[in-house]
Order: C-alpha cells, then sequence, then structure tokens
C-alpha cells in the first residue's frame, strides 16, 4: 500500500461523496442563519419560531436524559460491570461530556445531525475524549445507514489545527500544510472564525486545513489525514481490533465516529432540522406580525392622503409624524380643509391577520409533535378535556419516538467513543485513581485495566424516559413485596438479603448498602467462590466448613453460568443443609429421648413412692 495509492483512493472516494452531498450541505449552510435570525430591524418583527423550539426540545431532553447503565455479560462480569459504571459516572465530568452533548444536541436541531469523534486519549490522567465535529464539514458514504459500521469510508474536511498542533500529533510533510482561507458564502459564526485567515503564513498561532478520511483496504480500516488538497499525507493511523470479535473479524472494527438524529429518514445523511420543518412558517409568521405593525402605524398615525400641497405652508411637515400630534399651517384660501388634505379610504382586512398566526402557530406545534403544555403555554380552552388529554398522549409518542431515535447515538458514544478507547490506550499495568460523592463522603477507587474493561464489551443497558418511569413503577411494587418477605424471612441470612434487595430498589449505592447491611463472613466467602467458580477453579466447590450458612452460598451460586462445576457446586451445598437438618433432628431427638427418660424415671420413683405410703401404717407416719 503506497503514499500514492491511498491518495488516489481517498481522492476517488471524496468525489463520489461531494458530488452527492455538496448540494444538501451548502442549503444546510443557508438555512443555519434562519436558526436564530440574527438580523434586526427597529421598523420590523423578527419573530424566533425556530429558536422558539430548539429551548423547548433542549429543555425536554435534559429533563429526560438517558439512563444508561454498564451490565454483565457473564456471571463474572457482575463486579467489573459495577466498576465500569463508577468510571463512567466519574469521566463524564473529566470529558465535559454535557457540554460535548450539549453542542451535539445544538447540531442536530441546526442541521439534522450531530457528529462526535474520539479525541486524543489522555496519558496522564488515563481518560478518554471525545470532539465535536462540525455536520456541515462531513462528506458522508452515499451507501450509508445511520450505523457507522456500514460506512465505507469517512471524510470531515475543513478541520483546523496549528502547526505546534500537528508537530504535537506526529503529523509529518507540514511545509505542504494548507493555511486557513476565507470561503464564499459563509455563515456569521464561520466569519468570525476565519478571521484568522488574514494572518501571514509565519504567524505562531496562523491555523491550517487539514481533511481527515477513514476508509477501508482489504478487509481493515485506517484514518488518513491530508493538506486541503488532497496531495500530501500527514499522518496515517490504522485501526487496531481490540475485542475479541474484531480479532476474528477485522470489519467489525468501528470507525471512531458517532452519527446521532433525532427525525432519521433513510436517503438524508444530514438529517431533518428544526430549521427545515419551521423556516416557512417562522418567515409568514413574521410576515403577518409586520402586517400587523404596519396597521398599528397607519391607525396611530394616518394612511395615503391627497394633498393641495401649495395650499400648505410647510408640506415637508405631512411626512413627520408624531405620537402626540400637531399644528400643520395652511395659508389662506377660500378652499375648505377638506379640499386641501383628504385621506385615501381602504379596505379593512378585518380578523385575517390574528386569524393567519393562530393557524401559523398551530402549524408549527403540529410540525413539532408537541402540544402546547409541552412548550410551556396554555392548551386550547376550546378543546374538551378528553381531546386535550389525547393529544398529550400523541405528542408524547412522538417525543419517546425522537428519544428512541437518539440514544442509537449514545449507545455507540458509550461502546467506542468510550468503553474502546480504554481497550486500545491503557496499558494493563496502569491503574485509574477515580473519587465519587456517595452519601456524605467521598469514595476513593483504584482500577486495573482488567478490573471495569475486557475484551468482551460489557452489555448496556440504556432506558429512556417513558421507560424510566417504568421502572420507578415495577420498584414500588417490588419494595411492598420486599417489606413482606423481610417480615416473614425465617432467618437472618435472609432478612439481610432482602434488606439489600430493598436498599438497592432505593437506588442505595454499594457504599451505602455495605454500610446499612454489612457483609457477614459467610457472605464474603460465597462471593469468592462463586467468582473461582466461574473461572473453573474445581478446588473452590469444595466446602470448608460443615458450619456454613449453605443457604446463603445457594443463593449467590444459583447465578452462576451454567456448569458441570456450579452443579456440583450447588449439590454439596443442598447435600449439606441434608446432613445439618439429620444432625438436628438427632439432637431434638436425644433431647426428647432424655426428657422422656427423665419423665419415665419420675413417674416409677412416684409410683413406688405411692406404693410405698400404702404399705406404712398410719400411725408410724
Amino acid at each position: 500500500m503506497t503514499e500514492d495509492s491511498i491518495l488516489k483512493q481517498i481522492e476517488q472516494e471524496y468525489l463520489v461523496g461531494y458530488n452527492a452531498i455538496e448540494q444538501v450541505r451548502e442549503q444546510k449552510r443557508q438555512d443555519k442563519e434562519i436558526f436564530f435570525s440574527p438580523n434586526r430591524d427597529e421598523n420590523k418583527i423578527n419573530v424566533r419560531t425556530v429558536f422558539q423550539a430548539f429551548r423547548m426540545k433542549m429543555a425536554i431532553r435534559y429533563s429526560n436524559r438517558p439512563k444508561a447503565e454498564w451490565t454483565r455479560r457473564r456471571a463474572w462480569d457482575t463486579e467489573r460491570a459495577k466498576n465500569a459504571n463508577r468510571v463512567w459516572k466519574y469521566d463524564r465530568k473529566e470529558m465535559w461530556l454535557d457540554v460535548i452533548d450539549y453542542l451535539t444536541y445544538e447540531n442536530i436541531d441546526k442541521v439534522g445531525v450531530g457528529i462526535q469523534t474520539a479525541g486524543n486519549f489522555n496519558l496522564t490522567t488515563i481518560c478518554p475524549s471525545i470532539k465535536v465535529i462540525d455536520p456541515l464539514s462531513w462528506i458522508p458514504d452515499p451507501n450509508w445507514w445511520p450505523k457507522i459500521d456500514s460506512h465505507r469510508w469517512f471524510w470531515f474536511t475543513e478541520v483546523y489545527l496549528q502547526k505546534w498542533q500537528m508537530k504535537k500529533l506526529g503529523y509529518t510533510n507540514l511545509d505542504s500544510a494548507s493555511p486557513r482561507t476565507i470561503t464564499l458564502n459563509q455563515s456569521a459564526e464561520d466569519n468570525a472564525t476565519n478571521k484568522d485567515s488574514q494572518l501571514e503564513d509565519d504567524t505562531p498561532n496562523r491555523e491550517y486545513e487539514t481533511y481527515v478520511h477513514g476508509f477501508m483496504r482489504d478487509g481493515k480500516k485506517y484514518v488518513a489525514v491530508t493538506n486541503a488538497d488532497r496531495t500530501v499525507i500527514h499522518d496515517l493511523v490504522y485501526l487496531k481490533p481490540v475485542t475479541k470479535e474484531e480479532k476474528a473479524d477485522e470489519t467489525l472494527v468501528p470507525f471512531p465516529v458517532m452519527l446521532q438524529y433525532a427525525i432519521f429518514v433513510t436517503g438524508f445523511p444530514l438529517g431533518i432540522s428544526l430549521v427545515d420543518l419551521l423556516a416557512d412558517t417562522q418567515s409568514t409568521l413574521s410576515k403577518m406580525y409586520n402586517l400587523y405593525l404596519a396597521m398599528a402605524y397607519r391607525n396611530t398615525f394616518w394612511g395615503d392622503r391627497l394633498v393641495r400641497a401649495w395650499e400648505l405652508e410647510d408640506p415637508d411637515s405631512l411626512n413627520t409624524p408624531t405620537i402626540e400630534g400637531k399644528d400643520i399651517p395652511v395659508k389662506d384660501s377660500a378652499k375648505s380643509l377638506s379640499d386641501i388634505i383628504l385621506e385615501v379610504p381602504r379596505e379593512q382586512t378585518n380578523g385575517i391577520p390574528s386569524e393567519m398566526i393562530a393557524l401559523l402557530k398551530r402549524n408549527g406545534t403540529e410540525q413539532l409533535g408537541a402540544e402546547s403544555t409541552q412548550q410551556g403555554v396554555l392548551s386550547d380552552s376550546n378543546k374538551t378535556l378528553g381531546e386535550q388529554e389525547m393529544a398529550q398522549k400523541n405528542a408524547n409518542i412522538q417525543f419517546q419516538l425522537e428519544e428512541n431515535v437518539m440514544l442509537w447515538g449514545t449507545e455507540f458514544q458509550m461502546k467506542n467513543l468510550w468503553y474502546r478507547q480504554y481497550l486500545a490506550n491503557m496499558k494493563s499495568a496502569e491503574e485509574k485513581e477515580i473519587n465519587l460523592s456517595e452519601w456524605a463522603t467521598k469514595e476513593f477507587f483504584v482500577f486495573k485495566k482488567d478490573e471495569f474493561v475486557g475484551k468482551e464489551m460489557l452489555s448496556l443497558d440504556i432506558k429512556g424516559s417513558s421507560e424510566q418511569s417504568q421502572d420507578k413503577s415495577n420498584k414500588a411494587e417490588k419494595a411492598v413485596i420486599l417489606q413482606g418477605l423481610i417480615a416473614g424471612a425465617t432467618s437472618e441470612g435472609e432478612k439481610r438479603k432482602y434488606y439489600r434487595m430493598w436498599a438497592e430498589l432505593a437506588d442505595f449505592s454499594d457504599n451505602q448498602i455495605a454500610e446499612l447491611v454489612s457483609k457477614t463472613g459467610d457472605e464474603i466467602g460465597a462471593e469468592m467462590k462463586l467468582s473461582m467458580i466461574n473461572e473453573w477453579m474445581e478446588e473452590w466447590a469444595v466446602i470448608d466448613s460443615m458450619d456454613d450458612d449453605h443457604q446463603v452460598y445457594i443463593n449467590l451460586f444459583v447465578t452462576a453460568d451454567p456448569s458441570a462445576l456450579k452443579t456440583k457446586a450447588l449439590k454439596a451445598r443442598y447435600d449439606a443443609i441434608r446432613i445439618q437438618e439429620q444432625a438436628m433432628n438427632w439432637i431434638s431427638w436425644q433431647v426428647w429421648a432424655e426428657q422422656s427418660m427423665a419423665s419415665a424415671n419420675a413417674s416409677q420413683m412416684t409410683s413406688a413412692m405411692v406404693q410405698w405410703q400404702s404399705q406404712v401404717p398410719s400411725n408410724a407416719m
């Protein structure tokens, strides 16, 4: 694989993607201006329907954040999954992920798609990084699908770096780097960022334009960084397989890029934005409001007039209306004042503008799939309660659909932009230090790589707001059942188990649960043996002491993966319980026998005494 062959492939793929998407990209660039409508005119009203919808959407998203948790794929992954959740919770703040997600959501509403990519892994803090990509710099594979692993290539144009950054990244051929230049039809925000294009080439902070291209060659995936003209390669990275599945099939290695949509339509890689939905409504609403404004001006001052200008001492005074009113001097004339100034009559508009505004607002609501109450305004008073409830239900269904579509991106973010970065960059001997605020104290943890990530990726459970609401309802029902089980528990071990289950339902942390219901020696021993059984260590199936609380061991062993060793270990514990029961029965029989013997002896002694007393003369007593 030579440099020339790579550049040839890149150029061909670039042209195919560019020709397919450029017209749409150009339209999206122009649409971004509509998002906020920054242009102001003191004599006109700019309605910001799109921006208001954006605020509503963002408020809903942040009030209904998805709940994502790593879960075990195998029984022995239980502790690893818990540790992965701890690290993920800590890293979210370290990576400023709330800010990253906000900017991504903003791009979804402005353009139609949000794009994130893996940044440089911080080798000092042992932490991944995630960057937001301008979706208008993306040139997709025309034969595409929303899953990133189905793309044959990825282009990101107009990625700007300073030379010191390029040197730090190990880029080569810097003499052929492309200085940043101003392009035509720039948006206002692009204009602000492109000012440094006027700097001289030798200015230290001058930025240079690079193109980033991910491509496939012989079943393997690479990422190349070239200059703007795609004539020189600055960097070439081979995307190594890191999971067991990827090593078996390298085509499964994903490009480190996440696509996230709110509305996805096949054939529209740049998605459907709020501008696409509401631009016409916003424009027409502005016209209607300005029509009302013009009517208000006319009614406050005057409309068109027919004037005998020579009869006025100062004809120009008619062109400077005032709110307070003024005197207009008239020359001496035999003409009546009605003959000098005559207002041109015009047809009244009645209530047409107001009706049109109401219809347009309703149309905007329908385009968003939102009921008025979701937008923070009072619902239509003309609707019955049943109609309002039905409308709200339909709106909720549409938001749930949008939420579920967005979760596709969340899953990819966690698996391939976070988890996979650890697999690819963290060394086995390195340690990840974190601290979490749990309860009233900070808890410190130190993990090695294999304690929270593994070659076989953990499972991921992501729930939207509706699923979370259902979970709360289920938890409440389970809590009632557990209270009954706690009250009816026949052993201390059983009661402790139910207490822990109840605390987990109440979302107590592991440390809080450990403080509330500390683990017994049997529980600690059972956990150790469980992990060893899952790793097929035969000797750990052996019972160390017949005095163990064997039911505690059974409760944990049943969670092990199916195996002959699991069956053996469980049988041994059940047999031990039977032996204990037999021993208890023997002890109970002995106690009964001793009590019976003592009772029999007492009865015999009493009988003998009665017999003796009958034989003794009464006077002898």
